[in-house]
């Protein structure tokens, strides 16, 4: 199997929308596998019918979420404004119009690893669009490592994986570092899991 280890920059304000309530919409500080398995095949573009919404996408590679490197993660929360009121006579029938909102700012860094038999052809300077209102980003390093072979340790920084509640069985140990309705985003430590793929200097559990 292939494998890419990628850096990116955030050029524009995105967001991976949290809660969204009283008048208050937040982002998480990471953007799950999906969202950049579709952002770097542009997947986005294709033409779901609305039964299969839902569905789960399905990409011929896996990937980690995509997660914030430490030093430079850089958050804001802005007044919103989505337009003017009502003129005389009329009913507001629109839903939230004002509010605080946290996004991501330009200048934040994120890394990702993809694996598999058919990885996406990437490449420093390449730009994309992801998370909400699809937001601008730039490839700032890429890594790319052919016929990989996974090993019995991690050997470089270990970035967390995003799994569902029946494969959390299959680890000894992991640390919890996000729940969502449809996944967990977690951390195995070096002695919890016995295969290993190693590239760019990042390290990922795979099965």
């Amino acid at each position: 199997m292939d494998a890419i280890a990628i850096e990116f920059m955030t050029e524009s304000m995105l967001m991976y929308v949290r809660e969204f309530y009283a008048s208050r919409m937040g982002t998480h500080p990471f953007l799950s596998k999906e969202a950049v398995a579709s952002a770097l095949t542009y997947s986005e573009l294709f033409v779901r019918e609305r039964k299969a919404e839902w569905e789960k996408m399905v990409f011929p590679f896996d990937c980690t979420p995509a997660i914030s490197r430490d030093d430079a993660l850089n958050l804001e929360e802005i007044i919103y404004n989505a337009g003017d009121g009502p003129r005389p006579g009329e009913r507001d029938l629109r839903l939230l119009k004002y509010g605080k909102q946290v996004v991501i700012k330009p200048g934040s860094i994120f890394r990702a690893v993809l694996w598999g038999e058919r990885v996406p052809g990437v490449g420093k300077g390449q730009p994309f669009f992801i998370g909400k209102k699809r937001g601008s980003c730039v490839i700032t390093s890429v890594t790319h490592s052919v016929n990989v072979i996974a090993g019995k340790e991690a050997l470089g920084i270990i970035l967390p994986i995003q799994v569902n509640l029946d494969q959390m069985s299959r680890f000894s140990s992991y640390i919890p570092l996000a729940t969502l309705s449809r996944f967990l985003i977690v951390k195995i430590p070096a002695g919890g899991w016995e295969s290993w793929l190693n590239v760019g200097g990042f390290s990922v559990p795979v099965p």
